[in-house]
């Protein structure tokens, strides 16, 4: 993949957005290139490139396409089109089809602004009506939605209901949550009140996570990256954290090299940068682009994160960043797993009253959006701990028993429950 964007210079002619996605799909093996019409590509270098695509297969390195399309397209203008595709691809079939469907409705969008624009035209040269007759039929021809198109019959990639397993779901960590299927697309949403173990539950899914297979990244708008690695360090050399925030010679380092080989990225909001939802976006592309294969967003937490664009209201502005971390989980085929406040208002039904749904702080767009929504229910300095599987969309709600270890920033089951594999 990086061979296709050696010695390549940003293009000065971009292929719109659909069409540069679903040619770099083609480019990386993903999706069928007899599907993508050529003329849906508006440059020649990228018809050129779709075509050695169909003759030759999906997945061609940069090289073979060079060398297939030596003294046939212009080398400059190649290289250009091959790196535009790669800043952008889908991860899935499914997703490629869904690029295809965006980039159909987005031409014939064009198609019906152009005869608008032509019919105007011949209305304000002074033209009759009727003579725009055939203008207002090749428009209504055109805005007529296709959703035919768009519409899977059930026996469309019926294979993939057989080889699901729990390869493809996140590992929590917890033999307590052994039920909870959390795959590619859904949005897991873990509440409490303050201090009650967020961030720890978020380092006991992500450490699992990383053990597990899964690539981790974790976005943090209330701790420091340090302070976040420190917590994962405690958790995953089993050190207590006080250890670790007041270290002693070299006797760390030996635990720092093996945290160290985790496929974890740390992403936090010092130095003054915003962490708007449009940003944790870009973010959660560019490193999707940069690490292939599975994927779990961790976010600390929901209601930290703000937009570009203004809401009257507080919980407009929730519901918006929601429904777009869903959207996120969705087009980037990742798993997302975010934290969120309770309300202090909960404490008002007394301090031993179990989290509701309804007590997710700002919006009840959160428990709309969510797939899973996971409470923790813990009293403040104790370690027992009440899990609430408060809503599944592919499950069943249920409750669980775990140990909140503070010393090692975990959530650990508790003693005589036989835990999965996952260290």
């Amino acid at each position: 993949m990086d061979s296709v964007l050696i010695g390549c210079t940003p293009t000065s002619r971009p292929l719109p957005d659909y069409a540069r996605k679903a040619l770099g799909s083609l480019l990386t093996g993903c999706g069928d290139p007899h599907s993508l019409p050529a003329d849906h590509l508006p440059t020649r270098a990228a018809r050129a490139i779709l075509g050695v695509l169909v003759r030759l297969g999906t997945g061609q390195p940069a090289e073979v396409i060079e060398h297939e399309l030596a003294g046939l397209v212009d080398v400059a203008e190649l290289q250009s089109e091959l790196a535009a595709c790669m800043t952008d691809f889908c991860m899935s079939d499914s997703a490629f089809k869904a690029t295809l469907a965006s980039l159909d409705r987005e031409r014939r969008s064009a198609r019906l602004k152009s005869l608008a624009l032509a019919l105007a035209a011949k209305l304000d040269g002074g033209e009759p009506p009727e003579s725009a007759a055939q203008a207002i039929a090749d428009m209504a021809e055109v805005s007529r939605t296709r959703v035919a198109d768009d519409v899977e019959a059930i026996g469309d990639n019926v294979h993939e209901l057989f080889m699901s397993s729990d390869a493809t779901c996140v590992p929590l960590g917890l033999q307590a949550l052994s039920r909870v299927k959390t795959a590619v697309g859904q949005m897991l949403v873990i509440g409490a009140r303050p201090s009650r173990g967020k961030t720890a539950m978020l380092g006991t899914v992500a450490l699992a996570a990383a053990a597990g297979g899964w690539r981790v990244l974790f976005l943090s708008l209330e701790m420091t990256a340090v302070q976040i690695r420190q917590r994962l360090l405690a958790g995953h050399g089993r050190i207590n954290l006080n250890s670790i925030l007041e270290p002693r010679g070299t006797e760390l380092l030996p635990a720092i090299e093996r945290l160290s080989a985790l496929p974890v990225g740390i992403r936090d909001a010092v130095g003054g940068e915003t962490l708007n939802i449009e940003r944790l976006i870009a973010i959660v592309h560019g490193y999707r682009r940069k690490h292939p294969g599975k994927l779990v967003v961790m976010v600390d937490y929901l209601q930290l994160i703000t937009s570009r664009a203004k809401f009257d209201r507080r919980h407009e502005l929730v519901g918006h960043v929601c429904r777009e971390l869903k959207a996120l989980a969705l087009r980037e085929s990742v798993v997302v797993v975010a934290a969120a406040q309770l309300s202090r208002l909960a404490e008002q039904r007394g301090k031993e009253a179990k989290p509701i749904m309804s007590d997710l702080s700002d919006s009840s767009d959160i428990e709309k959006n969510a797939d899973k929504i996971l409470f923790i229910h813990r009293q403040r300095g104790e370690s027992s701990t009440e899990l609430i599987m408060e809503k599944d969309r592919f499950g069943e709600a249920f409750d669980a028993d775990v140990t909140f270890n503070g010393p090692l920033c975990l959530f650990e089951d508790d003693p005589g429950t036989v835990r999965e594999d996952w260290q």
